[in-house]
């Protein structure tokens, strides 16, 4: 059994250095019974840094109440410095593969902000596209995350129908 994990991000723009609002991660793996074993999970609130783009912030006035409230904390307070989030998401990674929505979005995002500050990321060869998987198998294997647009509630949507796919198409992962 090998342990996989997923990445989900919020940002506020498309490009390299689009601000991360929201960090979601879940360590996950095949079952027995060929089932998603959730291992781990870590939900990040970064201060926020980077590029913003109108379009992606008008997007985000279009969304739920509730998927919006899940971007921002209350306080600065409760919101860690980008830097200290990326090394907390790149430990938790460590040398699993890690599988994004995109691939050239969710991994090349982080990656991007960790080179950008002397942060060592993850090796390349660890980068898995989960949209491409999903796109070429999804229509019977997706599961509808609990709280769309939350970064952490994606993830864990996207690992169980990553293993779905998994399952129902016999491709090991």
């Amino acid at each position: 059994m090998n342990n996989h994990v997923m990445l989900d991000i919020e940002t506020m723009g498309t490009g390299a250095n689009a601000c991360i609002a929201s960090i979601g991660l879940v360590r996950f793996c095949v079952s027995s019974i060929g089932e998603c074993e959730i291992i781990d999970t870590a939900y990040y609130l970064p201060k926020w840094e980077g590029d913003m783009d109108y379009s992606t912030v008008q997007w985000w006035l279009t969304q739920t109440v509730e998927a919006q409230k899940n971007l921002v904390a209350m306080d600065d307070k409760n919101k860690m410095p980008l830097s200290a989030v990326l090394i907390e998401t790149v430990r938790f990674v460590g040398d699993e593969p890690i599988w994004g929505n995109g691939s050239d979005f969710d991994n090349m995002i982080v990656l991007s902000h960790c080179k950008r500050l002397g942060i060592k990321g993850w090796s390349y060869r660890n980068n898995r596209c989960f949209r491409t998987v999903k796109n070429l198998y999804a229509a019977k294997a997706y599961t509808k995350p609990e709280i769309p647009h939350h970064a952490l509630y994606d993830a864990i949507a996207q690992a169980k129908t990553l293993v779905n796919i998994s399952v129902m198409n016999g491709i090991p992962l």
